[in-house]
């Protein structure tokens, strides 16, 4: 199990950490299989790729949540605001939602990471 994972060391005991890190890694490699398959296949379909991703995380969470593990509220968000950039995306590609989204969702990462640094200190 990787030391400076941060998803598995919040969840309480072994056997969560266990799940925790397992939940993590299968949502990740299915995240790069279904970019692999969806730049392979339909060239750049980014709106396709958001929608997948989603769905990985919003199922990512589901999982957890079944498992009796604390949901992660960025991939929460996150997720939610893929599948709507996807859906968008490929309701009318014309507007830069997944450029908007990428940019949003990276400054809120930036700032949860800014406050839990203060937070500690």
């Amino acid at each position: 199990m990787p030391e400076g994972n941060i998803c598995c060391y919040l969840e309480a005991g072994a056997a969560g950490r266990d799940r925790a890190w397992l939940i993590e890694a299968v949502a990740f490699a299915l995240f790069l299989v279904l970019a692999g398959i969806l730049i392979a296949i339909t060239g750049r379909n980014w709106a396709a790729l958001a929608l997948g991703l989603g769905v990985i995380l919003l199922g990512k969470n589901l999982v957890r949540h079944l498992n009796g593990l604390r949901v992660r509220r960025i991939s929460l968000v996150a997720g939610g605001g893929a599948l709507v950039a996807g859906l968008a995306g490929l309701a009318s590609p014309d507007l830069p939602l997944l450029a908007i989204f990428l940019a949003v969702t990276g400054i809120a990462l930036l700032g949860s990471a800014l406050l839990e640094s203060t937070r500690h200190r």
